[in-house]
């Protein structure tokens, strides 16, 4: 029991080591996406007109 407990925390570490850098940059384009979308529904409407 302990042994796969151990092979378990053994591939779950080496999957972070792998895929943690790509996780966290998708992570970090995902979250601006949605902060440009939100500032983008949130804006004025008379704000993005080209000052008419």
């Amino acid at each position: 029991m302990i042994m796969e407990q151990a092979g378990e925390i053994v591939l779950i570490a080496t999957a972070i080591r792998v895929f943690g850098r790509d996780a966290a940059f998708l992570l970090r384009r995902l979250s601006a996406g949605i902060r440009a979308a939100v500032t983008e529904m949130t804006r004025p409407e008379h704000e993005g007109e080209g000052g008419r």
